[in-house]
């Protein structure tokens, strides 16, 4: 898009990083609807406009107004859209970021909560919600929150004996609760195999180099470099976390990945500026 040649489409400007315009261009948007009667159509459109402009928030580094956004966002949805539970992962990961470890946990409980009983209709992926309860696994072991990693586990579980868990990320469930001959192998080989059946290729860096233009390729492949991370993290292999969410990290942010943001933070990426999360020293790595 030239220089000369603005979008109209704030979402634009979120993935080009121009993300305080974005916030900008979602406050006028969001002074436009004011003036208009809520309707079932502009009530999405709110909704929606809100949500991203939480993103634009959080990308630039404006936590507690993320925060904010993403609660408004999830109140919507709640009491107009009957998706009660369409951003508490959002919520969660903002509240992380911030350094409420136990009330991010809970949200993110409560997400795989919601799907898990039926009082949503939203789940992360077509694979069932596979993306909340993987979000639950990595807070609960990073926090060494035997509860939480087990809930997580039986939840995953359960779902991959549905049919649909063949779609991404399911191949990731099946990654985390294998527990047979992997139990005696380095987490290298299994990784490899999930390699080849989900990018046709064990070779990291050919796929680091496809997702640099596959936004689907780099946002699938974020995930699984995620999922690496925290299982070396569960089996206390320190640098083999570090450096898969260091990889994770390096990808180009595709902005609607909690585990994106999770990563960078991880390896000190994020948020932007520098900015000082509590006890970030001794937690950044914590295994």
């Amino acid at each position: 898009m030239s220089k000369d040649h603005q979008s109209h489409d704030p979402w634009d400007l979120i993935r080009s990083h121009q993300y305080e315009k974005a916030v900008a261009a979602y406050d006028a948007q969001l002074a436009t609807l004011g003036k208009v009667r809520l309707q079932s159509a502009t009530v999405q459109s709110w909704n929606a406009i809100v949500a991203n402009r939480a993103i634009a928030l959080l990308c630039a580094g404006r936590l507690r107004e993320a925060l904010e956004g993403f609660s408004t966002a999830n109140d919507i949805a709640r009491q107009s859209l009957d998706k009660s539970a369409a951003y508490l992962e959002c919520m969660g990961t903002v509240l992380w970021l911030m350094g409420h470890r136990g009330v991010a946990k809970e949200l993110y409980r409560s997400a795989v909560g919601a799907i898990r009983y039926g009082t949503t209709a939203f789940a992360k992926d077509i694979a069932g919600g596979v993306g909340q309860g993987l979000l639950l696994w990595y807070a609960g072991v990073t926090t060494k929150d035997r509860s939480a990693t087990e809930y997580a586990l039986g939840y995953l579980t359960r779902l991959a004996k549905k049919s649909r868990i063949k779609y991404w990320p399911g191949p990731l469930a099946r990654f985390v609760i294998e527990r047979r001959a992997q139990s005696l192998l380095p987490d290298a080989q299994p990784f490899k195999e999930l390699l080849r059946d989900s990018f046709k290729t064990d070779n990291l860096q050919e796929i680091i180099e496809q997702a640099k233009s596959d936004i689907l390729k780099r946002r699938e492949l974020i995930q699984a470099l995620f999922v690496l991370g925290t299982k070396r993290r569960k089996k206390g292999d320190k640098d083999g976390c570090r450096r898969a969410f260091q990889q994770c990290a390096q990808l180009e942010n595709p902005h609607v990945d909690q585990e994106w943001y999770l990563a960078a933070a991880e390896v000190g990426l994020f948020p932007p500026g520098g900015l000082t999360l509590p006890d970030q020293r001794s937690r950044t790595l914590h295994s």
